[in-house]
């Protein structure tokens, strides 16, 4: 990846967390868990943040499938310390946002598909 398309990633990511309440960390990655770019905090792990990106995405086609439900869109995880969304950007990257428990969701998820149209003009 050119340096110009990592920093304008970098830029989307900071962007979307500096204006999103709630948010505690966002990032790029392939379906197999390789960062592509990462706007997270001190305190989250971040190769292990893309890592998990790569279960959830995987665990979670393979199970809708077997429901005979296809074409992956996005998933939220719902735990005691906050929420993990996890959205197909295409083919080859996904967008996970770790969120704080009190966060509005419906809010997240409306200005992630901001930031996903975003990120598909950057040429990714």
């Amino acid at each position: 990846m050119s340096e110009r398309l990592s920093e304008k990633l970098y830029n989307l990511l900071d962007d979307y967390c500096s204006n999103v309440e709630g948010v505690v960390g966002i990032g790029i990655s392939t379906p197999n868990g390789l960062e592509v770019s990462s706007h997270f905090n001190r305190r989250i792990n971040t190769k292990l943040a893309h890592a998990v990106s790569s279960v959830i995405y995987r665990y979670t086609q393979e199970m809708a499938t077997r429901l005979d439900y296809t074409g992956f869109k996005y998933n939220l995880t719902y735990t005691d310390n906050g929420i993990i969304a996890l959205r197909k950007i295409n083919a080859n990257n996904l967008i996970m946002v770790l969120v704080e428990p009190d966060a509005d969701v419906n809010n997240v998820l409306i200005k992630m598909e901001t930031i996903v149209t975003s990120i598909k003009q950057t040429s990714l």
